[in-house]
């Protein structure tokens, strides 16, 4: 969640910054900017999307313990809500 509040602020940001006009430094403008925060987008999805890869291979090499109890409040409070 953190990842998506900061790709879609990098995103707002660039935009902002690709409206400001060339100076003497960028004489061509700030439009470049779009694309590299683009790729900086692209770079943090696959890096994220090789963490839930591992993650998902951890999980199947060593299943996670959990307490029956907490599993049923979670199947049957909704089932009961929307059985009515």
């Amino acid at each position: 969640m953190a990842f998506d509040c900061m790709a879609i602020a990098v995103g707002l940001i660039a935009s902002v910054m690709a409206t400001w006009p060339a100076n003497e430094r960028f004489t061509y403008g700030y439009g470049r900017i779009e694309t590299l925060s683009g790729f900086a987008n692209g770079i943090f999805l696959i890096l994220i999307s090789i963490f839930i890869v591992f993650e998902a291979i951890q999980r199947m090499l060593v299943v996670p313990l959990f307490l029956i109890s907490q599993v049923l409040t979670f199947y049957v409070i909704p089932a009961s809500i929307l059985q009515k």
